[in-house]
């Protein structure tokens, strides 16, 4: 998997994750943070990639910011590579 689609995923993973830890239904943050219900979607499926002024709608909508949201997909992305590498070591 290349690099972008990793970042990409685990961007989703962690917007929708926290999207359900606050009980939101996409529709709920998606009118919170001002964006298409349609392009919430597709951040969350991993197939878009948010410009940071939509990461900063998205993160203050749940009730956080983008830098916190940024170290756990850091985190997430790291752990992924550190596993791929430990599997090609045989």
């Amino acid at each position: 998997m290349k690099r972008k689609e990793v970042i990409s995923r685990s961007l989703g993973r962690v917007i929708q994750k926290r999207r359900k830890n606050k009980d939101f239904k996409q529709w709920k943050l998606a009118e919170e943070a001002d964006i298409d219900i349609g392009y919430l979607s597709q951040v969350e499926r991993g197939k878009k990639n948010p410009t940071y002024d939509m990461l900063y709608r998205i993160s203050i909508a749940l009730g956080t910011l983008p830098s916190s949201i940024s170290k756990e997909v850091e985190d997430e992305v790291i752990e992924f590579f550190s596993k791929a590498a430990n599997k090609n070591k045989f």
